[in-house]
């Protein structure tokens, strides 16, 4: 799928550009299911907030949204609105069988820009390393508690099948800045096997400024130059 762009008011907005000012941003409700998972036929759950994989005490990713944000006056580009995402859940049980590999996540939300509305659509990639919980040392140099080694998770965005939206002159993306848990942000989400091992997942909003296109120049000259025709006519 090719990444999404909305576009309003593109052309006053470019037109505009140069008056910088505070936008007011708020972000939500957001909602989220796992549209796809690796290996397929190990996993359980897909298009629903929760996926489960393993025989026997299954493990599994469960994804709960955030609800809406207030409003925050936010200086674009200079500055990002970082916001509460969702809550991500990994019960880590000592399992048999397959185990996952990578999952997508398709997070749904609404992103208001001074008053301006749009449904946007964000899709991350949660790769999954499932250890051997009898391993010494553990993977990644973690330390085991008395179930064994911990899990890893990591994430990142899938641009190509994201949303940007462009409002007033800016285009606008969500993305993910890490895991918080225990009031810490990581890239990494290290899982305690045998617990049920919750985190934030961190937004992000950044907006950017759209280039003026090579054709608005000749654009502004082509109306100034019907201005003069105009004018030479009055006067004959």
């Amino acid at each position: 799928m090719n990444k999404k762009l909305v576009t309003t008011g593109l052309l006053s907005g470019i037109l505009a550009t140069g008056a910088a000012s505070a936008e007011v941003v708020s972000v939500g409700p957001v909602s989220g299911i796992w549209t796809s998972a690796s290996p397929a036929d190990a996993v359980s759950g897909v298009d629903t907030n929760e996926i489960s994989w393993g025989d026997e005490d299954s493990s599994s990713y469960v994804f709960e949204g955030q609800g809406a944000t207030g409003d925050t006056n936010v200086d674009f580009p200079d500055e990002e609105f970082r916001f509460d995402l969702g809550t991500f859940t990994h019960n880590n049980f000592s399992i048999t069988g397959t185990a996952l590999d990578t999952a997508q996540l398709q997070v749904d939300t609404v992103l208001t820009i001074d008053g301006t509305d749009r449904d946007i659509t964000s899709v991350f990639t949660f790769d999954h390393v499932e250890t051997q919980n009898n391993a010494d040392p553990c993977f990644g140099d973690q330390t085991p508690n008395a179930q064994g080694c911990p899990d890893r998770v990591t994430f990142s965005v899938n641009e190509a099948s994201s949303d940007s939206v462009v409002i007033g002159g800016r285009r606008y993306e969500i993305g993910l800045t890490g895991f918080q848990d225990n009031g810490d942000i990581a890239e990494v989400f290290w899982t305690d096997e045998g617990e049920v091992n919750v985190a934030t997942l961190r937004g992000v909003v950044q907006g950017s400024e759209i280039p003026v296109p090579a054709t608005l120049p000749l654009y502004g000259l082509g109306l100034a130059g019907l201005g003069l025709a105009a004018a030479r006519r009055r006067r004959h």
